[in-house]
């Protein structure tokens, strides 16, 4: 594995995620860049976030009554998905439609938001505009 190789899949996983470290980065490399981003664009492959773990941390997660239990519960799952790219896309889309949780004051809405934007943010524009 050259330097070259981790370097530009460094920058494949800013872009595309939140970063990795050295060690994840060598990992990547050893499987091969196309591979990695078949990977993202794919996140299917992978499970996703359970919430038993988020519970451990947030016991009133059903309940979403607080902005601030929402925004630690995303950014939990952002920094330990196995679907970087999904995560990503929710939070890029979330800044294209620039709605605010205190435009409404509901929390549930603003989680649906993200919801929606995470199972329709690699598809088709018109699929997230629906």
């Amino acid at each position: 594995m050259s330097s070259s190789d981790v370097a530009l899949l460094a920058h494949l996983m800013r872009r595309a995620g939140f970063g990795a470290t050295r060690s994840e980065l060598e990992e990547l490399a050893d499987r091969g860049y196309e591979a990695v981003v078949e990977d993202l664009v794919n996140p299917e492959r992978f499970p996703e976030i359970e919430d038993d773990v988020l519970k451990r941390y947030y016991p009133n997660l059903r309940s979403w009554e607080s902005i601030s239990t929402f925004g630690g519960a995303w950014m939990y799952r952002m920094i330990n998905t196995g679907r970087p790219l999904q995560e990503k896309m929710a939070l890029f889309w979330h800044h294209v439609f620039a709605t605010a949780w205190h435009k409404n004051e509901f929390v549930p809405a603003v989680v649906e938001q993200i919801d929606t934007f995470r199972g329709n943010g690699l598809g088709y524009f018109d699929r997230i505009l629906l």
